[in-house]
């Protein structure tokens, strides 16, 4: 309500009212609110577009390392197992003499104590004590032969190599014939 006065100083009692309009600036608008809630839904349906395109893309990736290892797994278990067999054949080399075949000082190094604990055991399930064994004749249970074959220095000088060779091999068809295992 607006009261006014004449330049007499008279007021008019009843007033006038009205009531003013102001517009909006642009940003209050409605049509400045749909476009924000179109910008914001647009924005949300795209991050959530992306999220998802990079999950496929996480996944694909992950299903493609997974197929990687367990190739690469497959191929190193066939490699292990190539190895145990190469190892296996090399320590067998390492046993026997290659020319006679027959088995070698290391082989007996290795050996030994596992043979002489069984022995042992199969000594100590009969009830008898070491003093007894040793004073009752009984037949050995284990006998150990080592034979030193390399000194045929009298056959390689006048004959050479090849004939030492063969008296070597027969030297293991004696033994073998003549010998438990």
């Amino acid at each position: 309500t607006v009261k006014a006065s004449s330049n007499d100083g008279v007021w008019n009692e009843q007033g006038a009212s009205f009531r003013p309009h102001v517009e909006p600036p642009p940003w209050q608008t409605l049509w400045a609110y749909s476009l924000y809630a179109i910008f914001f839904g647009g924005t949300l349906v795209s991050y959530k577009h992306n999220q998802n395109k990079k999950l496929e893309r996480i996944a694909k990736y992950n299903t493609k390392l997974e197929s990687e290892v367990a190739a690469r797994t497959r191929e190193l278990v066939e490699r292990n197992d190539e190895l145990k067999a190469l190892n296996t054949k090399l320590r067998e080399a390492s046993f026997t003499d290659p020319l006679t075949g027959l088995k070698n000082r290391r082989y007996f190094y290795e050996s030994v104590g596992s043979m002489v604990a069984s022995a042992e055991r199969r000594r100590e399930s009969t009830g008898r004590t070491r003093a007894e064994s040793n004073t009752v004749a009984i037949a050995p249970s284990m006998f150990f032969m080592m034979i030193d074959l390399d000194g045929f220095k009298l056959i390689n000088d006048p004959s050479g190599h090849d004939a030492g060779d063969r008296a070597l091999v027969q030297v293991r068809e004696v033994l073998e014939s003549t010998c438990r295992k």
